[in-house]
């Protein structure tokens, strides 16, 4: 079976130290070398769509879980932009736009000053996929994140948006390596993603409802994002509001670093 290798700095999986989260239904393993946490071995397709899940619960699993949704207003203590805002607000004034994952009202939603391009990894498209291609004049292609970015030419794409999508992608370092490829110099990417960081994260420890197996493969901090796209020529930035310690999510704003010649 194929150990993967950290995503980050891409020290072999076999080096990695092992955590004890086997209880919550997978085995994770931190990176010895820069501390990235993830899953040592993708599961299959059939695994990710058929999850066998255990419901019995300890009492006292049953007391967290209950505390966690007795709390969870502080998830929602400001009202967060969504990943497609960012990029309305932000993005230059028109290009190609690249949604990964097409995501709830991505396609519907993005500014139709952008020519926009859903990427969906299964054939079959959603019948919501497809209403919100129609709506909004967007073209879907059925292929993978990292397949479908590099049909697009260098420097051609004025933004991308992957919300809750890199922490699902086995190969979530060829996503952003093809990003600091793709992106225009004005462009950016948008990135949602689950706050491995959090302060609830560290209270719940295995029981973190982010511990979403055997679908979530990636579990990134703000350091890991940034270290894996400074390899890239990317520089990333986190709006305060919106990558707060409190939120078991955090936005992360990638965007080309710019050659010294081009200025």
């Amino acid at each position: 079976m194929r150990m993967r290798a950290c995503a980050v700095c891409e020290n072999g999986g076999r080096a990695a130290r092992a955590l004890a989260y086997a209880k919550v239904g997978r085995h994770l393993v931190e990176c010895v070398n820069c501390g990235f946490t993830y899953v040592p071995v993708a599961p299959g397709a059939a695994a990710q769509t058929h999850a066998a899940r255990d419901g019995r619960l300890l009492l006292g699993d049953r007391l967290l879980n209950w505390l966690d949704r007795a709390t969870c207003w502080r998830r929602f203590m400001f009202s967060p932009l969504e990943p497609y805002e960012i990029l309305n607000k932000l993005g230059p004034d028109s290009g190609n736009v690249v949604d990964v994952g097409c995501h709830r009202d991505n396609l519907r939603l993005i500014s139709r000053r952008f020519s926009i391009y859903g990427l969906e990894a299964f054939p079959a498209f959603s019948v919501r996929t497809r209403t919100e291609a129609t709506q909004s004049g967007a073209t879907v292609l059925s292929t993978t994140a990292a397949e479908g970015l590099s049909r697009f030419p260098d420097r051609s794409l004025a933004g991308v948006v992957l919300h809750s999508h890199l922490e699902r992608d086995p190969d979530a370092r060829s996503v952003v390596e093809l990003l600091g490829q793709k992106l225009r110099f004005d462009g950016l990417a948008v990135l949602k993603l689950a706050n491995y960081g959090s302060l609830n994260r560290r209270f719940m420890g295995k029981r973190w409802y982010k511990f979403n197996f055997p679908e979530y493969l990636n579990y990134f901090r703000k350091r890991d994002i940034s270290a894996l796209a400074s390899h890239f020529g990317l520089e990333a930035s986190f709006p305060f509001m919106l990558s707060l310690p409190t939120d078991d999510n955090f936005i992360a704003i990638l965007k080309p670093t710019i050659p010294i010649e081009i200025y």
